[in-house]
């Protein structure tokens, strides 16, 4: 079962909800498959919401269902009608704990970057997000900077504490090769993701934009392209290409 963690923050968003009011939206669940019919949509999502939150062995990642497949699996054929009353002495839920990383990755990085992505212009103003192109060189920058220094010591970053805290727990449970394992998969789907659809800004086509960004940025590029002119321009190719089309 795969999530789009990045859909415009929905769901990032939503396992802060989940893991401040666990318990509320346990018995939540729980009151809703109790007064809904078996096999409606709300008593199957309230089954399958049950089914994660008392899920406490290592997760199937090859199992292959999609979301809508996973809860259309309930049936009342296939579920009781009692439900499990957790006690303190369980070992906290796989999906807690999963919930606990995303949690600390958006934290750390991506809830800033994408609220970044849903700015307005500074200069054009209100409803001008998406037109922010001349700086979208230096952001990218910043964002595989952030993005570099998370892949190499998310360990030691204090919004990741609750995670490594419960992971630390499973040192004797069935499981914890799944979660020592974990992090290293999420950071290389979502770096290649991440290269995908921003190595577009890494281009000599693009890289001119930086001239309408950041002052500092643009008054050091344009040192640079006027060095380089000098050194090289015209005394190799006798005129400048703007010159060349004029001929």
């Amino acid at each position: 079962m795969k999530l789009v963690f990045s859909r415009w923050m929905t769901v990032l968003m939503c396992t802060k909800v989940v893991t401040a009011n666990w318990p509320i939206i346990y018995f939540m669940a729980v009151a809703v498959k109790q007064n809904e019919p078996a096999n409606s949509y709300l008593w199957q999502l309230s089954c399958a919401l049950l089914s994660l939150m008392n899920e406490r062995s290592t997760p199937d990642d090859n199992s292959g269902q999609t979301i809508n497949e996973f809860i259309d699996s309930f049936n009342d054929e296939n579920t009781s009608d009692t439900y499990y009353m957790p006690k303190k002495t369980d070992t906290t839920p796989t999906f807690y704990v999963m919930l606990l990383w995303m949690q600390g990755f958006a934290e750390c990085f991506f809830d800033d970057m994408f609220e970044w992505m849903m700015r307005s212009d500074p200069v054009l103003g209100s409803g001008s997000w998406g037109q922010t192109a001349r700086l979208a060189v230096e952001r990218c920058y910043v964002m595989h900077m952030k993005l570099k220094e998370l892949e190499d010591g998310w360990e030691s970053m204090p919004q990741f504490k609750p995670y490594l805290d419960e992971v630390r727990r499973f040192q004797r449970r069935v499981g914890k090769e799944f979660f020592d394992k974990m992090p290293g998969k999420v950071f290389e789907k979502f770096r290649y993701v991440f290269d995908k659809h921003t190595s577009c800004w890494c281009s000599d086509d693009i890289l001119h934009y930086i001239i309408g960004g950041n002052p500092t940025l643009a008054n050091e590029f344009v040192a640079w392209l006027n060095q380089r002119f000098n050194d090289w321009g015209l005394r190799n190719v006798g005129y400048t290409r703007f010159e060349r089309r004029r001929r």
